[in-house]
C-alpha cells in the first residue's frame, strides 16, 4: 500500500509542475487540487487591467490638457482688442494664458483677497507695474510686440504666471481691421508700456 501511495505521489507532483489547464480548478486523485493555473491566470488578469488604466489614464490626461488649451486663450473682440480675467486667491487663476501678438490686450486681474504679497503684479519685461486693491477688478492693457513668453509675478515673486504670445491667424487679423477702432490703453484702473501707471 505504501508504495502505492508513493507512486500516486511521483505521478501527482508532474502534473502540478505542467499543468496548463484554462480550467478555473482542476480536481485529482484523493482531493488534490491544481491552483497554479488559477495564480497565473489572475495575475494576466491583473496586469492587463493595469495597462488598460494606464492608457485609459494617459488619455484622459490628454484630454484635459488640450481642453485647457483652448479654454485659456484670450477672447477676441469685435472692436479689435483682447481680453481675458485673471483671479488672484493664493496664486494666479488661471496661470497661463494664450495671447496673439501684436493685438491691444486687456488683462483684467480679479483680487479676491488682502494678502500684501499680491497687491502688486509686475510685467518685468514690458517695464509694466500695476497695483491691484483688494476685492476689486484692475485692467492692465498693453500690446505683446513679440512671440514668446512673458512672465508676470506679485512684487515678492511668489505668485507667477506667464503669457504665451503666438502669431495672429488671417481670421484674427481680418477681424481686428474690420473693428470700429484700436484699443491701446484705455480708461478705468490700468497701466501701458512705458510705465505710465502707478509704479512700486
Amino acid at each position: 500500500m505504501q508504495s502505492g501511495s508513493g507512486g500516486d505521489r511521483e505521478r501527482l507532483v508532474p502534473a502540478l509542475i505542467t499543468c496548463h489547464s484554462c480550467c478555473s480548478i482542476c480536481s485529482m486523485k484523493k482531493g488534490t487540487w491544481r491552483v497554479r493555473p488559477i495564480i497565473h491566470r489572475a495575475m494576466e488578469v491583473g496586469v492587463a487591467t493595469g495597462l488598460i488604466a494606464f492608457t485609459l489614464g494617459v488619455a484622459l490626461a490628454a484630454c484635459v490638457c488640450v481642453v485647457r488649451q483652448r479654454r485659456i486663450r484670450a477672447q477676441l473682440t469685435d472692436q479689435g482688442f483682447q481680453q481675458f480675467e485673471i483671479v488672484v486667491k493664493g496664486r494666479y487663476i488661471p496661470d497661463v494664458v494664450k495671447v496673439r501678438r501684436g493685438i491691444p490686450l486687456r488683462l483684467y486681474f480679479k483680487r479676491e483677497e488682502d494678502t500684501p504679497c499680491s497687491e502688486h503684479v509686475i510685467f518685468s519685461e514690458c517695464n509694466i507695474a500695476a497695483r491691484l486693491p483688494g476685492y476689486q477688478r484692475t485692467m492692465v492693457s498693453f500690446t505683446p510686440a513679440k512671440c514668446g513668453e512673458i512672465l508676470f509675478t506679485c512684487a515678492f515673486g511668489h505668485y507667477q504666471g506667464r503669457l504665451i504670445v503666438v502669431e495672429p491667424t488671417r481670421r484674427d487679423l481680418a477681424r481686428v481691421l474690420a473693428g470700429q477702432e484700436q484699443i491701446i490703453g484705455g480708461g478705468g484702473r490700468g497701466v501701458l508700456v512705458g510705465g505710465k501707471g502707478e509704479g512700486l
